[in-house]
């Protein structure tokens, strides 16, 4: 059996570990909410992690052409962006699907061709984390110019009051 194989068929335990691997990284309060509640407008973080697990998974799966990945990757990198993780915790869930890979296909990972196999497809997954990185660090630049534009025209909105106050 092949590598692929083993991943589509395990593919619902290997998604679901890394889902709740992904959601332990936000406080225990918040990752039961966020695992439990399935209402887009309650919830809007866990659901979009979940919907981004599987397309990111089945990307991986299917060999996808490259120039997808960067609107899979923007919906849940916006949201962490604008959240208190350090750039290495905001990309890094993506190395969690390594961890979960590897639990679940511990018993199937004895075979060297599997082994071989494990090695290319963690590559990929490698490949994505890059270009999460890319990713974000575009999203972090718009971030900062829109508050330095905030700033700007609060700056801008005070020194004019400042100047139209009759004296």
């Amino acid at each position: 059996m092949q590598l692929k194989d083993l991943l589509d068929q395990k593919q619902d335990a290997i998604k679901q570990l890394w889902l709740d691997l992904v959601l332990k990284t936000y406080p225990p309060d918040s990752w039961e909410f966020f695992k439990s509640q399935k209402d887009r407008f309650q919830n809007p973080v866990g659901v979009t992690l979940s919907e981004q697990i599987d397309s990111l998974y089945n990307f991986l799966l299917k060999d996808s052409p490259d120039d997808e990945i960067s609107s899979l990757l923007e919906d849940f990198i916006k949201i962490r962006v604008v959240q208190d993780f350090t750039p290495s915790k905001a990309i890094g869930y993506i190395l969690y699907l390594k961890q979960a890979v590897r639990e679940i296909l511990a018993d199937d990972l004895n075979s060297s061709d599997i082994r071989k196999e494990l090695l290319q497809y963690e590559a990929g997954i490698d490949e994505l984390l890059l270009n999460t990185f890319d990713v974000y660090v575009d999203l972090r630049q718009k971030l900062f110019e829109i508050r330095t534009d905030e700033l700007r025209r609060r700056s801008f909105t005070a020194l004019r009051m400042m100047n139209s106050k009759p004296e």
